[in-house]
């Protein structure tokens, strides 16, 4: 008696230029443009975007920005992307040396301020730490 196979379930995907966990492109890989500037490049596409959020909230920053590509205009100007027909500067592109230059020193900038903060952050628990040993140890 043969066994009858499952069918295997459905893996939704994630739309072309969504952005996953861990800020990876969960799209296609040979896409020229950092996701930082894709409502930026479907602006000079003439690709229609809903922006949703990203209001300001003062002192507390702001909500994050949601950006919806209409699917009709993105399947006519990917072709134009690629063919190089829209003007993308070449800081915005990770093909060019200009736009790897902006990556990685955005990257840079990133990860050091944030080794400083957790430093700044451990030398406060040290010192604090310190202090109350310091006072138990003395009458």
């Amino acid at each position: 008696m043969a066994i009858a196979s499952r069918p295997r379930p459905y893996k939704r995907r994630a739309p072309v230029g969504s952005v996953g966990a861990g800020g990876k492109s969960t799209g296609s890989s040979s896409r020229p443009v950092r996701k930082d500037w894709l409502s930026g490049v479907a602006y000079r596409a003439d690709v229609r975007v809903r922006r949703v959020g990203g209001e300001d909230r003062g002192t507390w920053g702001a909500e994050p920005t949601i950006y919806y590509f209409h699917p009709g205009d993105v399947h006519r100007a990917a072709p134009a992307i690629a063919e190089g027909r829209v003007d993308i500067p070449s800081d915005w592109r990770t093909d060019t040396p200009d736009g790897r230059r902006a990556e990685f020193w955005g990257m840079l900038i990133a990860r050091v301020a944030g080794t400083l903060v957790i430093a700044a952050l451990l030398g406060g628990i040290f010192l604090i730490l310190g202090t109350v040993i310091f006072a138990l140890t003395v009458e």
